[in-house]
């Protein structure tokens, strides 16, 4: 393995770690995501290091042989090889795994597997409207999967046209990866700005090819750049660390994430690339063997943490700190079986290591290693029935009866001036749970709730009703998905000449804070917005919530509806 492999492969070990540490917040502790926000930007500078290096293989194998045909079957055989096998096993694994604690989820699983298998797995997701950083009702397992299914897709639509045009003039091959980068670049710029759903951009081969090609276009034109030990040294430096900082500054609902950040980090990658391959101080350094080690693993890495991870959600309720450091050392031992009995072997098709003492060995002492850690997490998938929330919840409601509420708060009601407020309450599942509680405290309300409703969906509602019928709007929205600011703004623009409540959101999901800061900015800016501050209200009681920490028991939905009922007498 060359230095320019090894040095590059430190670059590996950052990102599949960021990815990591997003992940691990992201499923362990979403509503602290702002720590390490821009986490999932590494998987973009994978793509332009796949880019970069696929390029360069093709270049290679069409040189030596004698057709494109033979030279597209070797490069597909030469992945196959390098990818496949360790799938193989993660999903033997994963498979067994289920059917012995989450015999429920197999039905889900084997969907996933499926689409995984096939490499449409960001296609499947996209038919199911499955999004990656908001609220999906189920638990999946391969969510990490859609980047690798696009990766294949890469793999293929690149070396089809690498077997077209390359031998015909290799001007030809290069023009066509500067229009494709260019149109993916619009394609995203565009659907960001007119598609209310982000994961379209997010997930679509189309809106995320450019980082391939530009990683393409690079391989190139690397060995016309002159070395530069100091210059390129520096540069690899400053482009590191702002890639880095970019993973804590910037989230996937910025305004300028899709028209801006997304280019900026090909940039910086293309920048790192060149100064390791340029400096052969930065590369020793990027070389070193943590790195290096970390590196070379970072496939197995990235396959098996987030299975891991999600697995560990559902067994082990000790807490986060504790979770996170068990998933990661679960994922490196597992990672490095994975490497060393699957990767390597198959890769080189040379199974000589399985008869290596120290190989056995170190399958020995990872297998001990992955026993003693699972002893300690305990798998006790532990009785969670009582407390879940039933499927068919949303096809009744339990309506309270006059002798249900207490009679302080019933005098209470009498004295209020309520009766003046012709209200509309338009929310989602959550104010289900409260609607027949509003309907008994409030004379003269409209409520309007429906299941995963996003916020941009209130518009849709607010078409189909009589505006001056009511002078006071209350918003319960933002649980389902992040509240885009142009939205929040077209929607009190709409409501200029009423009162308009913003009711903040709790529930353990990334996109809390965010919606939470956005409705108290505009309260501040918009006279006619206020805001009920369910979040601070409830944050200290778990008892109102069932297990998923956002719909409500029928004691927290009465609180809910009074905290409503106070704010609207004031």
């Amino acid at each position: 393995m060359n230095s320019e492999i090894n040095g590059l492969d430190g670059f590996r070990a950052i990102l599949v770690f960021s990815v990591m540490v997003f992940h691990s917040i992201l499923i362990f502790t979403p509503t602290h995501i702002e720590l390490f926000q821009g986490g999932f930007f590494a998987v973009e500078s994978f793509f332009v290091l796949s880019g970069f290096f696929i390029t360069k293989s093709l270049i290679s194998k069409y040189k030596s042989s004698k057709t494109s045909i033979e030279a597209f079957k070797k490069f597909i055989k030469a992945r196959i090889l390098r990818l496949t096998p360790a799938f193989v096993f993660l999903s033997l694994i994963q498979l067994l795994t289920i059917l012995i604690l989450f015999l429920k989820k197999v039905y889900l699983f084997t969907q996933e597997l499926f689409y995984s298998s096939l490499n449409l797995y960001n296609i499947w997701l996209l038919i199911r409207h499955i999004p990656y950083f908001q609220k999906f009702t189920q638990i999946l397992f391969y969510n990490h999967f859609w980047s690798l299914s696009l990766e294949w897709q890469f793999y293929i639509v690149w070396g089809i046209l690498f077997a077209l045009l390359f031998r015909i003039n290799k001007k030809y091959i290069i023009i066509l990866a500067v229009i494709i980068a260019a149109l993916s670049m619009v394609d995203m710029y565009y659907m960001a700005r007119l598609n209310e759903d982000i994961n379209r951009v997010y997930y679509g081969t189309d809106s995320r090819f450019f980082p391939f090609m530009l990683g393409a276009l690079l391989a190139f034109f690397e060995q016309k750049i002159p070395k530069h030990n100091y210059m390129f040294f520096i540069t690899g430096l400053t482009s590191l660390a702002l890639l880095i900082f970019g993973y804590f500054k910037f989230n996937e609902y910025s305004s300028i994430t899709y028209s801006f950040v997304f280019i900026l980090v090909d940039v910086l990658t293309l920048i790192f690339i060149v100064s390791v391959l340029k400096s052969p101080i930065f590369d020793k350094l990027m070389s070193i063997k943590p790195l290096h080690y970390f590196g070379i693993r970072s496939y197995s890495l990235y396959i098996w943490h987030y299975p891991i991870f999600t697995i560990l959600t559902l067994i082990y309720k000790n807490d986060i700190l504790t979770s996170i450091m068990m998933g990661f050392i679960l994922t490196i031992l597992a990672a490095d079986i994975s490497y060393t009995f699957i990767e390597e072997p198959f890769r080189r098709w040379n199974f000589d290591a399985y008869k290596d003492f120290k190989t056995k060995f170190s399958l020995v002492l990872n297998s001990f290693l992955i026993i003693v850690t699972c002893s300690y997490v305990g798998f006790s998938h532990t009785n969670q029935q009582l407390n879940q929330i039933p499927q068919n919840r949303y096809t009744y409601a339990w309506h309270p009866s006059v002798n249900d509420e207490n009679s302080s708060y019933k005098k209470h009601e009498n004295k209020s001036n309520l009766s003046n407020l012709r209200v509309a309450v338009i929310g989602d599942s959550v104010i289900l749970d409260v609607k027949p509680y509003l309907e008994r405290y409030l004379p003269h309300v409209y409520v309007n709730g429906k299941v995963s409703r996003q916020f941009y969906r209130v518009f849709d509602v607010l078409k189909r009703i009589n505006l001056n019928d009511y002078n006071v709007f209350v918003i319960e929205l933002g649980t389902n998905g992040y509240v885009r600011p142009s939205d929040l703004k077209r929607l009190i623009k709409l409501l200029s000449n009423k009162k308009v409540y913003l009711i903040t959101t709790k529930m353990p999901d990334p996109w809390q804070n965010e919606v939470n800061n956005l409705y108290f900015e505009a309260s501040k800016k918009y006279p006619n917005v206020k805001v009920i501050d369910w979040y601070s209200f409830s944050k200290d009681h778990p008892e109102f919530f069932w297990n998923d920490k956002t719909h409500l028991r029928p004691y927290g939905a009465k609180e809910y509806a009074k905290l409503i009922v106070k704010n609207l007498e004031h």
